[in-house]
């Protein structure tokens, strides 16, 4: 407290608790019932769970970094189904925050996003282009592709480093119909 010409002023400093708290989401996926994208964090700490009471979700619209609050749920839940996602169409990123009962947002977790896949016809007619884009978020160590002629009969096709986003498979013919994973 410190009192100059007339005029007094206090100082006092504080530190807010939870402000370094960086939220990381685990997993970026296609939900195999809905077919949309789900997110998954997992279980939250009672320690974090003491701070924030919700969980913001965040994704990315129009513009490269323009993030836009899809959503907020409760701090106990592990996961979030995106109902506005079209994961047939294209890749989609996304970030989190945990938020206090009032709202305020604390730190955003780093970028994360989905692959996507696409499939075409290559320089020959009996190959197959397969072009993917990398996932932000974690680093992959490598890529495992099996293809098969029924979805219910699969094998190993290749493996290829993580750093690779393309593949082209020939078939044994142009009419032969292949299914991948």
């Amino acid at each position: 407290y410190t009192t100059t010409c007339g005029e007094s002023s206090y100082r006092k400093e504080f530190d807010v608790i939870g402000k370094d708290i960086k939220p990381r989401l685990d997993l970026v996926t296609v939900d195999a019932t809905t077919g949309k994208n789900y997110l998954s964090w997992g279980k939250i700490s009672e320690n974090i769970q003491s701070i924030f009471s919700k969980i913001q979700i965040y994704k990315e619209i129009g513009l490269v970094d323009n993030f836009v609050k899809i959503a907020e749920v409760d701090i106990t839940e592990t996961g979030f189904t995106d109902p506005t996602s079209d994961p047939n169409s294209h890749q989609s990123f996304y970030r989190i925050a945990y938020a206090t009962a009032n709202g305020a947002a604390g730190i955003m977790s780093d970028v994360y996003s989905t692959v996507h896949l696409m499939l075409n016809q290559g320089y020959n007619a009996n190959s197959v282009n397969l072009i993917w884009t990398a996932p932000d978020g974690i680093k992959v160590s490598g890529y495992i592709i099996s293809r098969g002629y029924s979805p219910n009969e699969m094998t190993e096709l290749t493996r290829l480093s993580g750093r690779v986003t393309a593949y082209t498979d020939y078939l044994q013919s142009d009419t032969t119909k292949a299914y991948y994973a």
